[in-house]
């Protein structure tokens, strides 16, 4: 019984770990998006400013 109780602990344990790492990724994922539409746009107005 016991056995199983730990099996099962680990099982959440490991789901839990999962869960977060993919919130992680997204996390990342998104700050990278940002930041890249942040390059896009000082891109954008320094080429502006360059054309005056």
């Amino acid at each position: 019984m016991q056995a199983n109780t730990a099996l099962g602990c680990g099982i959440l344990i490991a789901y839990d770990i999962y869960e977060l790492q993919g919130s992680i990724i997204l996390l990342r994922d998104i700050y990278l998006f940002v930041s890249s539409l942040g390059f896009a746009v000082r891109d954008s107005e320094s080429s502006v400013l360059v054309g005056e």
